[in-house]
C-alpha cells in the first residue's frame, strides 16, 4: 500500500510523501497534471501489463489493460480538477485507489474506496 498526500502545502496531512511537492501553477493545464500523476503512478505504485492485444506495438487499434501493484491510498486537498486527474489515471492503469476526505467537524480523514479488487460495484 502507497499511502501518499496529493499536493504538499496545502494542508497539514498525516503523511510525509505527496504525488506533487509543489504548488501547481496553473490547475488547467489537465495535460501536465495528468502526466506528472501518470509517472507517479508508474514509479511509486508500479504497474503490471496484464493484456497487450494488437497486430504490433505500434498499432493505433491495439489494446493495453493494466493492473496496479500496489494499492494507492491519497490524502486528498480539495482541488477537484487534481483530485479527478489522479482518479483518471488510476482507472486507465487499474490502481485500487481510496481517497482521504478530511472532516473539520470530527478533525479525521474519512476514506472513500473509488476503485477495489474486492467492491468493484457501484
Amino acid at each position: 500500500m502507497v499511502k501518499v498526500g496529493l499536493i504538499n502545502n496545502r494542508h497539514p496531512m498525516p503523511v510525509q510523501n505527496y504525488i506533487f511537492e509543489k504548488e501547481i501553477e496553473n490547475v488547467f493545464d489537465f495535460e501536465s497534471i495528468k502526466n506528472e500523476i501518470k509517472e507517479f503512478i508508474l514509479e511509486k505504485v508500479g504497474v503490471h501489463t496484464v493484456l497487450n492485444h494488437g497486430i504490433n506495438q505500434t498499432d493505433s487499434q491495439s489494446v493495453s489493460v493494466y493492473s496496479g501493484k500496489n494499492e494507492l491510498v491519497c490524502y486528498i486537498t480539495g482541488l477537484s480538477s487534481v483530485t479527478a486527474a489522479l482518479v483518471q489515471v488510476c482507472a486507465v492503469y487499474g490502481v485500487e485507489l481510496t481517497l482521504m476526505h478530511y472532516d473539520r467537524d470530527t478533525d479525521e480523514y474519512v476514506p472513500q474506496v473509488i476503485f477495489s479488487k474486492n467492491r468493484w460495484r457501484i
